[in-house]
């Protein structure tokens, strides 16, 4: 979906279960062909695209191709099925993720033009049946924009909507299974935070105000007029017999029915999404139809919501729908991948030209493929003008410096591991010098306002803006926002972690000594061991939780949000650690208390490494939820 499930955040967890659907912008910077002069650019771009594939080991693709309002390539390339070599076309299927989430707005943006709801309704308004919580909904009140604009503060899908496939199961009963990430973080339209569960929302009121099922909707009033009969939400037998495989679905068993499916579920192929790709392009008109006006898909294409927004950012997310900068220009677009599947989908509405990629498994791949036919499409077409750098000194730019931190995260589970990882803006001659907690380097270069050019980008990506109570922000593209924080409390918050670091450390040393000694004879006349081995079995339990939930993930991502006796393992696992750390610390106030026998020394140091495990212990606590994500 941008994508149903990112793998690789998986394998980084930290304290606990932390995962990510993905969906991620379209791709960064343009290459130059390396075709030879005088060959054909086409025919040389189609050849880069099969070596690409070649090198990333990708079995095939679906690519389509419009410049200037006209097909100009449409078709297959390599495998649809590696095992019987069945090679892919235009109507091979594909899994188009989150892409599909623009139908959502564009049924809405339907049923407006109708007279019949509007992008500013309440959804309490249309959907009072459905359970979300918002602690602002008497002056913030959750509204139907932000639900496309993902705005609405919602937590991305939770493990268990991740785990549970079903085929049968209706929009309601979806978004009735587990409401718990549908709360509102911060107030309605502040900060876009991707969220898979937000656009379902909107669908069921497309769905009520319709009177019919929202697939039923948008098949009647898009995929019918578009020529699109064979794309589809579901897995039907003609879906079956043309979707291509991938590494992560090899038949109709292992399918994921995903179970809100107007945000991740629609299969198409290259030649029918051509011709979505041509409505967009051809502003809301299909072969002399008009489907929707343009002044619909401009407002699709706008980002309004966010405070970013409203502080003069353009670069954002619409409607579902990315602004995303490649070869110097602002391509419109969302991109997609569920399964194993990835897809992305780009436009320049005023040059009226786009692409279409669908694929599998590397996603290397398809940004390598993006910014080959993006540098195809406009090597002919002057690039636009965007506002001048100003030549601003240290001085002025001081007003920025300062220590900022992640303010908010798409997963909820992994912010308490995210907002460890600060920024450091630094004032230079004539740009501000970012630094994250690995040492890279950032260069950003005011424009006008508080808008900042990013290295690399050809228009204003950045920008500082202000909430209504004052707090200073930063943010950088289209979601990654920062806020400022003291240096003193961030100075005093690293000092922490390198002392909890140290203990854990320290624990598990501590650990292996007593306990090979022991083993071998040795400490014979040693007393209190709970003192010396609690701290140490906590942090081993900490470490072994994260290692299982590890080894779950890269067996099958969807078991985290299901029972197992693994996953009960790693639950039980993170508790031990919590209940350790607690007796060591017990343990440690006691002979201090009861005047124990153990050298001074040896005192305060497990004292310090019982106070850092608790501190540890209870950071883990507040983060993560207390229930097993099979429930959460």
């Amino acid at each position: 979906m941008n994508s149903l499930i990112n793998r690789s955040t998986i394998k980084a967890l930290g304290f606990g279960l932390f995962l990510s659907l993905s969906l991620a912008p379209l791709s960064a910077l343009a290459e130059t062909s390396d075709a030879p002069p005088g060959a054909d650019p086409l025919a040389s771009l189609l050849s880069e695209i099969e070596q690409i594939l070649e090198k990333e080991e990708v079995p095939g693709a679906g690519i389509a191709i419009v410049a200037n309002h006209e097909h100009i390539w449409t078709g297959g390339i390599g495998l649809a099925d590696s095992e019987s070599r069945l090679k892919a076309n235009e109507d091979t299927l594909w899994r188009i993720g989150s892409i599909s989430k623009m139908f959502v707005s564009l049924a809405t943006l339907k049923l407006q033009e109708q007279g019949i709801i509007d992008l500013q309704d309440k959804l309490v308004d249309h959907a009072p049946e459905i359970p979300f919580e918002n602690r602002w909904r008497d002056t913030n009140p959750i509204r139907l924009l932000h639900l496309l604009e993902h705005t609405s503060g919602f937590d991305d899908f939770h493990m268990n909507e991740y785990a549970l496939s079903s085929p049968d199961i209706s929009l309601k009963e979806g978004l009735e299974y587990n409401p718990r990430s549908r709360r509102s973080r911060w107030k309605p339209g502040t900060f876009m935070s991707y969220s898979n569960a937000g656009p379902p929302m909107a669908a069921y009121v497309v769905e009520k105000a319709a009177g019919q099922d929202y697939e039923d909707f948008v098949a009647e009033n898009f995929f019918a007029p578009l020529g699109m009969p064979k794309t589809s939400f579901r897995l039907t037998p003609e879906v079956e017999s043309l979707l291509a495989k991938s590494q992560e679905r090899q038949s109709s068993e292992d399918y994921w029915h995903i179970i809100m499916r107007p945000s991740g579920s629609i299969n198409s192929s290259a030649r029918e999404m051509s011709h979505f790709l041509a409505f967009l392009v051809g502003r809301g008109e299909y072969q002399g139809q008009k489907l929707l006006s343009e002044a619909s898909l401009e407002r699709m294409e706008t980002p309004s919501s966010t405070l970013a927004v409203r502080s003069s950012l353009s670069f954002g997310y619409g409607l579902c729908n990315y602004t995303s900068a490649i070869s110097g220009f602002e391509w419109q677009g969302h991109g997609g991948a569920a399964q194993g599947y990835l897809a992305n989908l780009a436009y320049l509405p005023e040059q009226g030209c786009g692409f279409v990629i669908l694929t599998t498994k590397s996603g290397r791949a398809l940004s390598q493929i993006g910014r080959k036919i993006a540098s195809y499409l406009t090597k002919d077409i002057p690039k636009p003008t965007y506002p001048e750098v100003i030549d601003a000194n240290k001085e002025d730019l001081e007003r920025y410096a300062g220590v900022y931190r992640p303010a908010t995260s798409r997963q909820q589970l992994s912010y308490g591991l995210e907002r460890l990882g600060t920024m450091k803006l630094e004032a230079k001659d004539g740009y501000l010098e970012g630094r994250n907690g690995f040492g890279k380097k950032l260069k950003y270069r005011q424009t006008h306002n508080d808008l900042f050019y990013h290295d690399g980008k050809a228009m204003p990506t950045v920008i500082r803006f202000e909430d209504d109570r004052g707090g200073e922000y930063f943010q950088q593209g289209v979601d990654r926002t920062w806020r400022r924080i003291s240096p003193l409390g961030a100075a005093m918050e690293k000092i922490a972690i390198v002392v909890c670091l140290f203990a854990a450390v320290s624990s598990v040393v501590m650990l292996l000594v007593y306990a090979t000694g022991r083993l071998f004879g040795k400490f014979k006349d040693t007393q209190y061991w709970t003192h010396r081995l609690a701290p140490g079995i906590a942090i081993i339990s900490l470490l072994a939780m994260i290692a299982m939930q590890m080894l779950i993930a890269s067996e099958d991502i969807s078991d985290l949000g299901r029972f197992t006796w693994m996953g009960l393992g790693a639950y039980l696992l993170g508790w031990t650690f919590v209940v350790f750390a607690v007796i060591g610390l017990i343990k440690t106030i006691q002979s201090y208390l009861k005047r124990y026998s153990i050298q001074p020394i040896l005192k305060a140091f497990l004292l310090l490494i019982g106070l850092s495990n608790i501190t540890t212990a209870t950071y883990f606590l507040y983060w993560n939820p207390w229930l097993p994500l099979w429930i959460h």
